[in-house]
């Protein structure tokens, strides 16, 4: 595994180059129900809980809601949130982050049950996450409906939350210019024949098994939601800014509405 395409990375103009062609996100989102979880308590092959700052609130997403990106689909799996931002425009973090992380449909493994795992040997890049960046303000409707229990979970003990007629493609933001480069995901995971989760902790090289899209344009959460995500992440749960080493960013400027 190559170590040098960690995530997240700071997006800055004077490293974005403008993409010779749109690499449009064809949305295939539905209306549905979904669960929230808090990931935090899971554990290590070795029994160790994985440390507080690797935890967040995880929306599991049915089968049937996928995008396609180069004539490819990927199906969505799960959307999850960060505080303060992983990624940082020009060294700056936006108080909050939610990725929407997909796997590439024709690599999911059918010898396992579990939808986060697949054959790596298919594909380079068998992920795609969509990560869009929220900014406090009046709440964005489908967003509000993931924070409005009274009770979040508080742990991965906590029974999962139903969220219903959730509308998946409203909670991404207008538009689709985005700045797009191949990195990984932020925290440890079993994904994709990885490397143990013991390892990926002590070495802290995460798989690098994605083609990141972060989006230009923002989403809308009430400071008092984001106290309550913060309450239960104290410490911040956002992964520290990679190091790019050389890898090329390209920033898409087509506008698309939902």
């Amino acid at each position: 595994m190559a170590q040098f395409a960690q995530t997240p990375i700071d997006i800055t103009s004077k490293i974005a180059t403008l993409a010779p062609y749109s690499n449009r996100i064809e949305y295939h989102y539905q209306t549905t129900n979904v669960s929230l979880i808090n990931t935090f308590g899971a554990k290590d092959e070795a029994g160790n809980v994985i440390p507080k700052e690797f935890g967040t609130l995880k929306v599991l997403a049915p089968a049937g809601s996928y995008v396609i990106v180069d004539g490819v689909r990927y199906n969505l799996i799960e959307f999850h949130f960060h505080q303060p931002s992983e990624h940082t425009l020009n060294g700056n973090r936006i108080p909050m982050e939610v990725h929407f992380v997909h796997l590439r449909a024709d690599t999911q493994d059918s010898r396992t049950p579990d939808p986060g795992f697949t054959d790596c040997r298919l594909a380079d890049r068998p992920a795609v996450a969509i990560g869009a960046f929220i900014a406090p303000g009046n709440a964005d409707p489908e967003l509000q409906k993931i924070f409005a229990f009274p009770v979040l979970p508080v742990d991965y003990t906590s029974p999962p939350l139903t969220v219903v007629n959730v509308n998946l493609r409203k909670l991404l933001p207008d538009g689709q210019a985005s700045w797009r480069y191949l990195g990984g995901l932020t925290t440890p995971s079993k994904t994709c024949n990885a490397a143990t989760l013991v390892y990926q902790l002590s070495s802290d090289v995460f798989p690098e098994i994605v083609r990141w899209y972060v989006l230009q344009n923002v989403v809308h959460l009430p400071i008092k939601d984001m106290d309550r995500f913060h309450a239960l992440f104290e410490d911040s749960n956002a992964r520290p800014v990679q190091n790019l080493n050389g890898r090329p960013v390209f920033r898409d400027q087509k506008q698309n509405p939902r």
